[in-house]
């Protein structure tokens, strides 16, 4: 049987994936800056919901907790570099 339009697309993000995902990081939300978008209204219903999960913990997880982002290779390198040199 032929896969399906979701199975296409799960193929295709897992092999996207392959190529371009390097790790993920704990970062402080204040260090996260945005160049080249407009920002986007705050959805209070959201802020609320954010606020409800970290005030009972920080649940880092669950994948609707990530924000997805680029960052340079030489910042990623050298946050490589520091978290082994601990």
């Amino acid at each position: 049987m032929p896969p399906t339009c979701t199975q296409e697309e799960e193929l295709r993000i897992q092999a996207e994936r392959k190529v371009k995902f390097k790790g993920m990081a704990c970062i402080r939300l204040e260090w996260l800056h945005f160049q080249g978008k407009k920002t986007r209204e705050l959805k209070r219903k959201n802020v609320e919901r954010l606020k409800s999960n970290f005030q009972k913990k920080c649940d880092r997880l669950p994948i609707k907790n990530y924000i997805p982002t680029l960052i340079e290779q030489q910042h990623f390198e050298a946050v490589l570099q520091a978290s082994f040199s601990d």
